[in-house]
């Protein structure tokens, strides 16, 4: 159990490592430079990979962090316009009551299952507001994960090579097979 977190983040790690791995291999594709070919080493590639998901990153959240806070701000000042709104269809409910003429008990039961759904829904919003500080709570784990990924992609080939050297002669083989048709499904 205290070691969850931890394969949870090698999962994710070796998972985000080959989401990124095609763009590192475009980014290791030789490039024509002063009429020789060029070649970035590996670790050069994943950083230019990197840097350049992180700037995408940053551009998608400086274009809609702007937007998101303004509409919280705009929600937050129309709260109390959504009170009265509410207070109005309830005086409505009250006045077609009456006209119904409604039995006391049908009326109380029905009032009180309008109560327990705003009750629900208030928790729900309490449940995604802790929901969303417990995420900030793995924000070091999703450092992490990048960091992983790196060195899974970097040395990916001499990891392979480790773990079938440490297999017996006779399945070295099928150990190869089962890392192509892995790395293929994956």
């Amino acid at each position: 159990y205290g070691l969850a977190r931890v394969v949870l983040v090698l999962v994710m790690a070796m998972f985000f490592a080959y989401l990124v791995a095609p763009l590192v291999a475009a980014a290791e594709r030789p490039l024509r430079a002063a009429g020789t070919p060029r070649r970035l080493s590996r670790g050069v590639a994943i950083g230019v990979v990197y840097v350049a998901l992180s700037g995408v990153t940053w551009a998608g959240a400086a274009l809609l962090v702007p937007t998101v806070s303004q509409q919280i701000v705009e929600a937050a000042s129309q709260a109390p316009a959504y009170a009265q709104s509410l207070r109005t269809w309830q005086l409505g409910w009250s006045r077609a009551y009456e006209r119904l003429k409604l039995p006391a008990e049908v009326r109380r039961r029905f009032d009180q299952s309008l109560l327990d759904a705003g009750d629900q829904a208030a928790a729900r919003v309490r449940e995604s507001v802790v929901a969303g500080v417990g995420i900030l709570s793995y924000l070091p784990w999703l450092v992490l994960m990048p960091v992983l990924a790196f060195f899974l992609l970097k040395d990916a080939e001499s990891l392979r090579q480790a773990a079938l050297n440490a297999l017996p002669q006779r399945f070295r083989g099928k150990g190869y097979r089962l890392f192509e048709e892995l790395n293929t499904t994956l």
